[in-house]
């Protein structure tokens, strides 16, 4: 950013004998007060002075000066607000000289960072937007505003509102055409509503701009395979819910599924009181079309990385489909309310708890968890909080799973479904499980686990 200009005195030149002598008397003394740098006691003489002549452009642009510099000082003090009043004056007497518009621009510029460093958006865009109407081709103000207009749309795009954010992070290339993050967040906007082309757009203009970035890398990546396989697909859209699947493939049952949909959208929602109202991609693949996009092992029957994906054999039983479908949407609801920050074997436990409906028959399988549990190979708690959907040994992932159910059946059981909420609401606000664990059950994981063995045993291996 152009750098303050504090006019020299050395500019100042003293005015004609033919103006009255009280008046030269308030110039002179005005001028020998900036020169001492008082720029009150100068900007008080030099009004007077030019109350008494107004059309004279000397005192005019000593005043000018005088009001300029007192307007530098207040902003090097970081009174910027104060320091505009005092730059508008000087515009005002003389609205053509560039050195006060930019000295203006810079305090718009410094009341914006500072808005910008308290998440103030709104706030921080509009002092930006005046300090480029001064300054239209400063670089500096425009990479700022570029900045804001990043954070403002990544805001709309942690709450699922991506045509909001998607305005906000292309007028944020607009003023910079090499903000990576932009273009990166951008493509995300394009991913989550299906807008596939775009997306890869998106992320290759982000790895052009920095291809140090890893996640456009990735996102290019798998990309490519969903291209390749999704670009023929047709689509539903059933409100919040677009659904797409190859017509081609296997027939697919719509009405059930979004039946199914639905009553996961109801039935799970008032469990955890969440009702999204943001689109929620469903893709239905053909096995070897969901082995393409994600090389998952063979025991995978649906995942949710932001869409829900769910392989759709020939054949497949609607209850079977029904079954994953509030398994992935629960982890969609545990995604938004968790800001995607939930521990993975509460996440898991609680998608496998959502699968059962509560009817007779209908309930989670324990086998391979008592036989670990008596051969003394039960997994840790940390070992747990890591993601295993992609562990190869099915007999490993069944374990997994059905440890991760008995912990959350263990909380429902002695705590309530309410403390599942608080726990979730812990991890949104970025709180490790060592510290969820104190809060809510003045417990050590060591603790914990020794509680929820006492429960295993009494519930589930000696039932």
């Amino acid at each position: 950013m152009t750098t303050l200009k504090l006019i020299a005195i050395a500019l100042l030149i003293a005015i004609s004998t033919t103006v009255p002598a009280s008046t030269r008397s308030y110039n002179d003394d005005g001028i020998k007060f900036l020169e001492k740098g008082d720029y009150i006691s100068a900007i008080a003489y030099l009004e007077l002075a030019y109350r008494q002549e107004p059309g004279s452009a000397v005192i005019k642009k000593n005043l000018a000066v005088a009001y300029n510099n007192y307007g530098v000082r207040l902003l090097n003090d970081d009174k910027a607000n104060i320091a505009l009043k005092k730059f508008a004056w000087a515009r005002n007497l003389f609205p053509e000289d560039e050195g006060f518009r930019a000295n203006a621009a810079k305090a718009y510029n410094q009341l914006a960072i500072k808005a910008l460093e308290e998440d103030n958006f709104i706030v921080a865009e509009n002092y930006f937007y005046y300090a480029l109407r001064l300054r239209p081709r400063e670089t500096a103000i425009r990479k700022n505003l570029s900045v804001c207009l990043t954070n403002y749309g990544v805001q709309y795009y942690e709450k699922k509102e991506y045509e909001l954010a998607r305005g906000k992070l292309v007028d944020a290339i607009s003023f910079d055409e090499t903000n990576a993050t932009a273009h990166a967040f951008l493509g995300n906007t394009y991913y989550y509503t299906q807008k596939l082309g775009k997306a890869l757009a998106s992320f290759q203009n982000a790895l052009k701009y920095d291809p140090t970035l890893e996640y456009p890398r990735e996102k290019i990546k798998s990309l490519e395979k969903e291209i390749s396989v999704e670009s023929k697909f047709v689509k539903s859209v059933y409100s919040i819910f677009k659904i797409l699947y190859n017509s081609d493939g296997a027939k697919v049952d719509l009405g059930s599924i979004q039946q199914a949909l639905w009553e996961a959208y109801y039935g799970i929602g008032a469990a955890f009181q969440y009702y999204p109202n943001h689109t929620v991609v469903v893709i239905l693949y053909s096995p070897d079309e969901f082995k393409k996009i994600r090389d998952a092992p063979t025991w995978v029957a649906g995942l949710f990385d932001g869409k829900i994906r769910i392989p759709y054999p020939e054949g497949i039983e609607i209850s079977e489909v029904a079954k994953i479908i509030r398994h992935e949407y629960t982890h969609v609801i545990i995604h938004d309310i968790s800001n995607g920050k939930c521990v993975n074997w509460l996440n898991e436990g609680l998608a496998r708890t959502m699968e059962y409906t509560g009817e007779e028959g209908d309930e989670p399988n324990y086998s391979r968890l008592v036989l670990a549990y008596k051969n003394g190979v039960l997994i840790d708690l940390d070992a747990l909080a890591k993601n295993f959907i992609y562990t190869r040994d099915p007999q490993k992932a069944a374990l997994a799973y059905q440890q991760s159910t008995s912990l959350v059946a263990f909380i429902i059981h002695r705590y309530g479904f309410y403390k599942v909420m608080k726990m979730i609401g812990h991890y949104a606000n970025g709180k490790t499980t060592e510290q969820v664990l104190k809060k809510e059950f003045y417990q050590t994981p060591h603790q914990f686990m020794n509680d929820w063995k006492n429960y295993l045993y009494e519930y589930i291996v000696n039932e």
